[in-house]
């Protein structure tokens, strides 16, 4: 317990700031701030901003968050006063910061059409606070019968310690196909290049602790690789070159229970899950489990 707010809410909610001394959350679908004082333990909680889809920190002292309303809006600890970013009725989601300036997040417009309630992706973007500018790194696209396409609505995944990688979760238009896994692309920041891997190679459901992030080597994360929704089924952690787009499994193939068939259901071994780094970056822990049975 830190002061009188962590009894509000969940843990899973909190993000600390860069340099620990702050903590944000949300509580009722609205953005709080509170300082970390772990001798007293009694600061009070400022209440940032009212119906929040996502916030991130953007550095130690700028709180970035979207509006439920729309546009891109921060909040300066130093001065106690609010900027608004972007004015917009598009939303700002499933935002990321690289904690040095740069915002990355998933852009949405909700409207109402024929009395029917739509979502139209844009894409994903990044934004340099101290540029001010917004950037369009990965376009969306609709689904498509005519040509076939099922579309595009690509979400951060994570990014790397030193900020020159952000991992993507290339999310399809489809939530029923996305629930049985999705590919994984990388954005290379200094090259300004998309990297997107081969659903045969790199498959995953996009889960955030699906994802392990090598916090000394940004070009090899760790992904539990592996189709079909449920968790104790085809399943295996390993690395991912990010560079040369290929996932090389942890565990000796006779262990592995997966399969290049992304939705098999039968294969025997272990499955795994859940994996995270040591603070080093020498060792990664996970979960598994023998699976012996076909459900």
């Amino acid at each position: 317990r830190i002061g009188d707010w962590s009894s509000d809410v969940c843990s899973s909610d909190l993000s600390i700031s860069p340099d620990g001394a702050n903590v944000a959350y949300t509580k009722d679908g609205n953005l709080y701030l509170a300082e970390i004082d772990l001798i007293k333990g009694q600061k009070k909680a400022i209440k940032v901003a009212d119906k929040v889809v996502s916030y991130a920190w953007g550095n130690n002292n700028d709180l970035v968050y979207g509006a439920e309303k729309g546009g891109l809006n921060g909040f300066n600890l130093k001065t106690k006063k609010d900027s608004v970013y972007i004015k917009s009725e598009e939303r700002y989601e499933n935002m990321l910061s690289d904690k040095k300036g740069t915002i990355y997040g998933s852009v949405y417009r909700y409207y109402t059409k024929d009395n029917g309630q739509y979502i139209e992706a844009k894409g994903l973007v990044k934004y340099d606070l101290a540029l001010a500018k917004e950037s369009l790194i990965i376009p969306a696209r609709p689904w498509n019968d005519e040509k076939g396409d099922i579309g595009l609505a690509p979400i951060a995944a994570g990014i790397s310690k030193d900020g020159d990688f952000v991992y993507v979760w290339y999310k399809s238009r489809s939530g029923s196909l996305n629930s049985d896994g999705v590919s994984f692309a990388t954005y290379d920041v200094k090259n300004s290049k998309l990297i997107p891997y081969n659903n045969n190679q790199v498959f995953a459901l996009a889960y955030n602790d699906n994802l392990a992030i090598n916090p000394l080597n940004g070009k090899m994360p760790v992904l539990n690789n592996g189709g079909f929704r449920d968790m104790n089924i085809n399943k295996t952690i390993g690395t991912v070159d990010v560079i040369k787009g290929t996932f090389k499994a942890i565990l000796p193939d006779s262990m592995i229970a997966t399969t290049n068939d992304q939705y098999n259901t039968t294969v025997k071994g272990m499955v795994t899950m859940t994996p995270s780094f040591s603070p080093d970056g020498k060792k990664v822990i996970y979960s598994a489990s023998d699976r012996k049975s076909v459900v």
